[in-house]
C-alpha cells in the first residue's frame, strides 16, 4: 500500500517539476506556437533520463518522460493563458 502511495507521489512531482519549464519556453518562444516548446521540454526530459541511464544515476524510465511532458504541456498552457491576460491589460 505504501508502495502504491510513493508511486503516484513520483509521478505527480514528475508533471509538476517541468510545468515551471513550461511557462519559461512559452516566454522564449515568445508564444507564437505550442508545439516547439512542448517539443522542448520532451527533448529536456530525454537528456534527463537519458544522463541517469549513463551516468548511472538513477532509473531510465520511459513513463517518467510521459510524465514530465505532460507538466511541461501544462505548463505551455497556463504560460499561454497568462501572456494572453498579460496582453490584454497593456
Amino acid at each position: 500500500r505504501n508502495g502504491k502511495k510513493s508511486l503516484i507521489s513520483e509521478c505527480i512531482w514528475n508533471v509538476v517539476l517541468f510545468i515551471p519549464l513550461g511557462i519559461l519556453l512559452v516566454l522564449l518562444f515568445r508564444g507564437r506556437c505550442v508545439l516547439l516548446p512542448v517539443l522542448t521540454g520532451a527533448a529536456v526530459s530525454a537528456v534527463v533520463e537519458l544522463v541517469q541511464l549513463v551516468g548511472k544515476l538513477g532509473l531510465f524510465e520511459f513513463d517518467d518522460m510521459i510524465y514530465n511532458t505532460a507538466g511541461c504541456l501544462i505548463g505551455v498552457l497556463v504560460g499561454s493563458v497568462i501572456t494572453v491576460l498579460f496582453k490584454k491589460k497593456c
